[in-house]
Formats: structure tokens, sequence, C-alpha cells
């Protein structure tokens, strides 16, 4: 009897293990699955990017921050040549980062060659107040072919005219 026993727990100790094998060996399938997917995905999009984008129109503007306020920033609104580009409105982890050295790319779009206009409109807001400030800036630019990056700067947003400037 304890023979019988014996002879069907080793199969089945046998089975438990050759099932973890195949249970392994599956799980460094999917993984290498999982690799091959998100390089592809990669791949599309910088195919992506560089078909809608291509880089001789290719515009991509950028906004950062100097110090924190007693005003916040609510949002900021671009216009390029008069039409309106991107509008943000901003939370307050974004805002902490923008704080701490980040930067946010608000806009990314396609311009001719020549001379434009990028128009910034800046709204901030008291915390303890509803009073709210807007300030616009106009900023003349150049385009040639190739790509531009453009970085706009939000020195100091506690006064009446931020300090707002542009860097190529």
């Amino acid at each position: 009897m304890l023979w019988l026993l014996m002879s069907v727990w080793v199969p089945l100790g046998a089975a438990e293990e050759a099932s973890h094998g195949q249970f392994m060996q599956l799980d460094g399938q999917v993984q290498n699955a999982k690799k091959d997917v998100l390089e592809i995905s990669s791949g599309l999009i910088q195919f992506e990017e560089s078909y809608i984008y291509p880089r001789d129109t290719r515009i991509s503007i950028f906004l950062t921050m100097n110090q924190e306020d007693e005003h916040s920033l609510d949002t900021v609104s671009i216009k390029i040549d008069g039409k309106q580009s991107a509008s943000h409105r901003y939370i307050p982890k974004e805002l902490v980062a923008m704080q701490r050295g980040g930067l946010h790319r608000i806009y990314t779009g396609n311009i001719g060659n020549g001379e434009h206009a990028l128009e910034v409109v800046v709204s901030t807001s008291q915390p303890d107040s509803k009073v709210s400030r807007r300030s616009n800036v106009i900023y003349k630019f150049s385009k040639n072919p190739g790509e531009k990056n453009i970085e706009i700067n939000l020195a100091t947003l506690g006064s009446g005219n931020p300090g707002i400037s542009f860097r190529e």
C-alpha cells in the first residue's frame, strides 16, 4: 500500500515541477513580448512625430518658471501669428514640478519659414482672494529651415507684468 502511495506522489511532484518550469518559460516569453511592444510603440511615436511635424517646419514651445510667488499661475495661452495654438490650466502638482526646475512643452506644431509673432497670455491669481491678473506679451521671431525651440520663462508672477522672457 505504501509503495502505491509513493508511486502516485512522485509523478505529482514531477508534474508540479514541470508546470512551474513551463510557467517560468511562459513568463519569460511574455516579458520579451512586452519589451518588443514597447520598442515598436517608441518607434511608432518617433515616426509619427517626424511625419506630422517635419524638422524643417517644426516648432516647439516650452514653459519654465524661476520662483514661487504670492500669485499662483492659473493658465497660459499661446497664439502664433494671431491663431490660438495652445492653452493650459496648471494644477498644483505641475506648478510644484516647474518651480523645482521642470519644464512643460506647451506646444508642438508646424509653421513656415519667415517672420512670426508669438503672443503669450498669462493668468495668475492670489490664493486668499479672487484677484486675478492677466499679462499679455508679444515676441517676434524668425523661423529658418530646421527645428525651432522657444523657451518662455516666467520670472516673477506677483508684479503687474510678470517677468516673461524668451530664449530660442
